[in-house]
């Protein structure tokens, strides 16, 4: 559900602001109703589970004097046993309702965040999440969240401090929840976002945002906000495409950049592209990505912004598709790439862009205006433009990156820093042509980001032309070093293909299905013949092979459930044929023959 602020009478009373970001279904934890106060306050105790934190000036030294080249750390892990049975406070109400409460507590931290390895909730369970002053709360999470993998993780939360709440139906079986907390996440970086929650009066179990590094934005004051007009001009839905990452890797929770793409079936399937490198463990299980966070929309409202919360929207979850192999000993890139698929397709609400892709491998300088969205040292998004390319590009060639596997541009607005990567090139038409591998070349502006580091200007971005039907670069190339089985499901073999704003929320969880929706004939004429449903409202759209929309409309099938769709205004060719019947979505290719 998108980031709102929400306010009703007794949450002005009592001091808090409700925020939802995470898809949840609102509302606020039991404990916090006025009505059952009585009941509630009988209860003396919650029990605090205390943790010890790491040193945090210790990482901030390894950032600054060591950092792993591609990788932006903003927080670590700390160990944790938590589940229903060995931590927590129940009570019991007179309703037969039950609340379950837990403070866990790791002093002096920006912010926490709870990822957990055991997570399935029953019907008739709500789960809510806040800080210390209770400004941020986050939930109810109930089963509708259940991941299928029981492998789950919330968003962060303010302070040192975090709140734990079950409120729990009369009927239900407690021994049916399942929830077991295996770590909690210390944050340091990239949590400037929730100094709206600050408030200096609520105590030692508080601390404020506020210090070196914690001022707003921890990227450079020469990056431009991605909602900059001056700079974005038509780009729009590729910002939209673009999204912030955040994951573990061993002990420690990073920060990347990446973008939502296209398929030539139009299937709205949820798929992610971003770079190799910022999962330097080279893994290929399922069990990786699925505690990995997705932010959409995370940016500035204006071009110009100095403060209050910006909006962001969350998923938790994703499946791995392909990769190319990365071995984090080696500098030199050649090819670098990691396609996933969420978990689930994100609500409609989230305003997202499904992007085209351009995979010609050009073998000349291109002009014109090239942009790249991506997260900076994981601040707002931000934009950078540069009107030329150069298909010479290579990444660190004399330590293993080869030539010419790279598009290089030199941004002549904003640039790349840590946290950029896995972040995408876009070309003149909008089309995506290249993952973010990384960059040199300091900026002339002397604005450091939260390092004490200058922006790049310079910047490498990995030809998806190079891993798209066959790896130039690893043998055998298979469907889980590639990206052709994925984004052209159809076999149309079309070098360019436009994006896709979105998905109806009604088909959004529906899988691709041909079930009682039939098309024919194939190679056609003048005429295509659709069979479905009888007497059914049918919802057609046409694509020709670069992504441009021909036929959109809706219409009502006869009696037997047939419609005849005209193709006498459209040249000889391969076309993408959707189609949406009671929520069921047929997606094929067709060739017109004349």
């Amino acid at each position: 559900m998108k980031k709102t602020l929400i306010v009703s009478i007794c949450i002005v009373c009592l001091g808090f602001v409700h925020v939802l970001a995470q898809k949840s279904e609102g509302g606020i934890p039991l404990s916090m109703n006025p009505n059952i106060n009585s009941e509630v306050s009988s209860q003396k105790y919650v029990q605090v589970v205390s943790l010890n934190p790491p040193d945090i000036d210790v990482l901030k030294n390894e950032d600054k004097n060591s950092p792993k080249p591609g990788l932006f750390r903003i927080g670590a892990l700390v160990k944790a046993d938590i589940d229903m049975i060995n931590s927590g406070t129940l009570l019991s109400l007179s309703d037969g309702s039950k609340i379950w409460r837990l403070k866990i507590q790791i002093p002096g931290v920006q912010s926490l965040g709870i990822y957990y390895d055991k997570f399935h909730l029953p019907d008739g369970v709500k789960y809510y999440l806040f800080n210390a002053n209770a400004k941020q709360i986050l939930g109810a999470y109930t089963s509708a969240e259940n991941p299928d993998d029981g492998i789950w993780t919330n968003e962060k939360v303010q302070g040192e401090l975090i709140n734990l709440e079950m409120d729990i139906d009369p009927n239900v079986d407690i021994s049916a929840i399942q929830m077991h907390i295996n770590n909690v996440g210390v944050f340091y970086r990239a949590t400037e976002y929730l100094t709206v929650f600050d408030d200096a009066t609520q105590g030692s179990n508080y601390r404020l945002t506020t210090g070196p590094g914690f001022a707003y934005g921890g990227s450079s004051a020469c990056e431009i906000n991605a909602v900059c007009s001056t700079s974005v001009g038509a780009y729009t839905n590729q910002s939209n495409a673009t999204v912030h990452i955040e994951y573990i890797v061993g002990k420690f929770i990073y920060g990347g950049t990446g973008v939502m793409m296209n398929n030539t079936s139009q299937s709205c399937r949820p798929y992610i592209l971003t770079a190799s490198h910022v999962e330097p463990t080279n893994s290929t299980s399922n069990t990786t990505f699925s505690g990995w966070g997705f932010y959409f929309n995370y940016q500035a409202p204006s071009c110009v912004y100095s403060g209050g919360q910006p909006s962001y929207n969350t998923m938790v979850g994703a499946y791995f598709r392909a990769r190319s192999s990365y071995d984090s000993n080696v500098a030199g890139i050649k090819d670098d790439f990691l396609l996933l698929e969420l978990k689930y397709n994100p609500p409609n609400s989230y305003n997202y862009y499904f992007s085209g892709w351009d995979n010609t491998n050009y073998t000349f300088s291109l002009s014109g205006t090239f942009i790249g969205y991506h997260h900076p040292s994981g601040d707002i998004k931000k934009v950078s433009t540069g009107t030329s390319v150069s298909p010479n590009g290579s990444f660190n060639i004399t330590s293993g990156g080869a030539a010419n596997s790279h598009w290089a541009i030199v941004f002549a607005q904003g640039g790349i820093e840590e946290g950029s990567s896995g972040s995408g090139l876009f070309n003149t038409s909008g089309n995506l042509i290249g993952i973010l591998s990384g960059g040199n070349t300091a900026s002339s502006c002397t604005s450091t980001n939260v390092n004490g580091q200058r922006m790049n200007i310079s910047a490498e971005y990995s030809k998806i032309a190079k891993y798209w039907s066959a790896n130039a670069f690893e043998s055998p190339s298979t469907s889980t070093n590639t990206l052709k089985s994925w984004l052209d499901p159809t076999g149309s073999g079309v070098a360019i293909f436009g994006g896709m704003t979105g998905c109806p929320d009604a088909v959004s969880s529906v899988k691709n299905t041909q079930n009682k929706i039939t098309v024919y004939p194939s190679p056609a004429n003048k005429e295509v013949y659709i069979n479905g449903e009888a007497s059914t409202n049918v919802d057609i759209q046409l694509y020709n092979v670069v992504g441009v929309l021909m036929v959109n409309q809706s219409v009502k099938t006869d009696g037997t459930g047939k419609y005849i769709l005209n193709l006498s205004p459209y040249n000889a060719g391969v076309y993408i044929i959707r189609i949406e019947e009671n929520n069921k979505i047929y997606t094929n290719k067709i060739t017109i023959s004349k």
